[in-house]
Parts: C-alpha cells; sequence; structure tokens
C-alpha cells in the first residue's frame, strides 16, 4: 500500500464517520496535509492519486489508491456478521493493522501477529464497527424521546456518534467549523489510542487466565485484571484480589454474548445473602472473613484467598 501525503474529506459539518477516518490516517502519516473539500475537480484528481487518502467522498471504494467512500449506490460491502462498513471501516480493514502495530511497537518492542490481529479486532468490534452501523443507518438509538403529556419515554442512549456531532457548531461559520474539526480529530486520536491501549492489556492479561484455568468452574487469578473476555464455557465464578486492597472477590460469570439487562448469570450467590451485614454473612456462609455479598448477587467478598474461594464454591453449587 502506497503511503499517503494527503487526507482529503468532506467540507461542512462532521461526522464520527470521517473524524475517526481522519484521526487513523494522520496518526500513520503525520505530516499529511487533510483538505476538507467538495470541489468535484479536486476529487476527482484525489480519487486517481494513489498518494491521497481520499475518505467519505469521492464515491469510490479502492483501497489500493486510498479511496474510502461507501455512498456510492452500488456499494454493499459488510462484514461477514453483517455490519455493513462505513469510511471508518474500509479504512481501519485496509490501514487498522498497521495503525495498532504502529503504537504498540512505539511503546517499545516488536509485538507478535496473534496480538495485534487481537487488538485490531476489538477495537474494530467495540468501536470502529459501531460508528460504521450507525453511519450507514443499521441501527437507530434515540437519546430522547418525548412523549405527548411532556413525559418521556424512557429511552436513554448517548453514542460515539452522537458525541461527535455534539461538537459540530451550530453556525455554518467555517472558522468555527474548521476549529471544531480539528478538535473532533484531537479526541479520536486520543479515543483510539486508550481503545489500543486497553485491548493490548486485555490480550496480555490473557497468559495469566491461561496459566490460572485447571479445567475447573472456579477461575482464582493471581492478580485482578481484564478476565471477562477471556473467560471459557467451563468457568462459572472468578475468583481475584481485590485491586488496590487486601481482600479477595468471588465474582460469577455472565454470558459474554447476553445483551439483555441485567445479563444471564452461569452462577449466583444465595438471595439470603444479598445485602446481608458481614455478621450475618458470616452465619449463613460458614466463611468467617466474609465481608459482603452484593445485593445484585453478583460479587461477594472475603479477607483471604481461601474464604473468596469458599464464597465461589457455594455460589457454583447452586448453579443449575
Amino acid at each position: 500500500m502506497t503511503l499517503f501525503t494527503r487526507i482529503v474529506t468532506h467540507w461542512g459539518p462532521f461526522h464520527a464517520d470521517d473524524v475517526l477516518s481522519v484521526a487513523v490516517l494522520r496518526t500513520l502519516a503525520p505530516e499529511a496535509k487533510v483538505v476538507r473539500t467538495r470541489d468535484p475537480a479536486l476529487l476527482r484528481e484525489a480519487a486517481a492519486d494513489p498518494a491521497t487518502a481520499l475518505v467519505d467522498v469521492g464515491h469510490v471504494s479502492d483501497p489500493a489508491l486510498n479511496n474510502f467512500d461507501h455512498h456510492q449506490a452500488d456499494f454493499s460491502e459488510a462484514r461477514p456478521d453483517g455490519v455493513p462498513y462505513a469510511s471508518i471501516g474500509l479504512v481501519w480493514r485496509t490501514w487498522g493493522l498497521t495503525y495498532v502495530r504502529r503504537l504498540l511497537e512505539g511503546a517499545g518492542g516488536s509485538v507478535p501477529d496473534e496480538a495485534v490481529a487481537f487488538v485490531h479486532g476489538r477495537v474494530d468490534r467495540r468501536l470502529i464497527a459501531c460508528v460504521d452501523a450507525y453511519d450507514c443507518g443499521a441501527v437507530r438509538v434515540a437519546a430522547h424521546v418525548p412523549r405527548p403529556d411532556g413525559r418521556d419515554a424512557g429511552v436513554y442512549m448517548f453514542t460515539v456518534s452522537d458525541l461527535v456531532a455534539a461538537l459540530v457548531p451550530a453556525s455554518g461559520d467555517e472558522a468555527a467549523l474548521a476549529a471544531a474539526f480539528e478538535g473532533a480529530v484531537e479526541v479520536a486520536e486520543r479515543a483510539l489510542r486508550d481503545q489500543v491501549a486497553q485491548s493490548a492489556e486485555v490480550w496480555r492479561f490473557l497468559a495469566q487466565v491461561r496459566e490460572a484455568d485447571d479445567g475447573g468452574p472456579v477461575l482464582c487469578l493471581p492478580v485482578a485484571g481484564p478476565w471477562r473476555e477471556h473467560v471459557l464455557p467451563h468457568h462459572r465464578c472468578v475468583v481475584f484480589p481485590a485491586p488496590g486492597a487486601s481482600d479477595w472477590l468471588a465474582q460469577v460469570v455472565t454470558e459474554p454474548d447476553d445483551v439483555s439487562f441485567p445479563p444471564r448469570q452461569r452462577a449466583s450467590f444465595p438471595a439470603s445473602w444479598g445485602g446481608a451485614p458481614a455478621e450475618r454473612l458470616r452465619e449463613l456462609t460458614g466463611v468467617a472473613d466474609v465481608t459482603f455479598c452484593h445485593r445484585a448477587l453478583f460479587i461477594a467478598g472475603a479477607q483471604s484467598r481461601d474464604g473468596a474461594l469458599r464464597l465461589a464454591r457455594q455460589a457454583v453449587a447452586l448453579a443449575p
């Protein structure tokens, strides 16, 4: 692939799609000039120049020429799971692995291909694909739905796309738009860097999970960390030291693909434990150093590893 010296996108109000695309591309080519225009002649010239990345405009999808648009009538590219590509998805599909490797190796040392692929895929699922789906109209979420009586219908959600839209100035003033776009790209650059760093930390913790897994339903980890994405079907409860404290926690595992609220749990502490004071919990559990059990019955604590393990085993014993 040809690394670009210019990044061209559309003028006017901006969206998460073009903002994130510019954030990725500008990180790869910090000296590249960013041009925002709708001049047809300039767009035609940019589309034919592989040293120019043309984003969210131009009506061409051709990664070999760094053309990343999805507005053309015959465009139908989508991920295997059906989530359509918008411009940021096309950019991420082409340049995302390079972007991830550059950020991770910039932190020091070489990075295994498997780790780069994991981080690339996780950022796609958690951020890029969400923006693509919203931009393509595959999902629509109302942040506030008023009712005729003046009360709201109780629908509240604020997406990444809504956040970027909130940065667009109400006026069409060119200077204000230009300044707001630059600010939005800076926010997007930070968000992308943090998503890569977070995903890399999740990847590194996989080694802890693999080493601790004995094949049983209780996974006992020596340190706290991002274990949720690494649990296996046989895990029902996870025990780990409380971050920043000397206590230990026992937390039940929720089904990773469950989008309901609250999500389905693979185990549960007895209903009588929920919210009970420590003195009562000692009687109910038989664990002398038990400290609490959340009233939602998904997490409990003790002052020792052994105590937390005993709590976890009781939760697992009650599971169907």
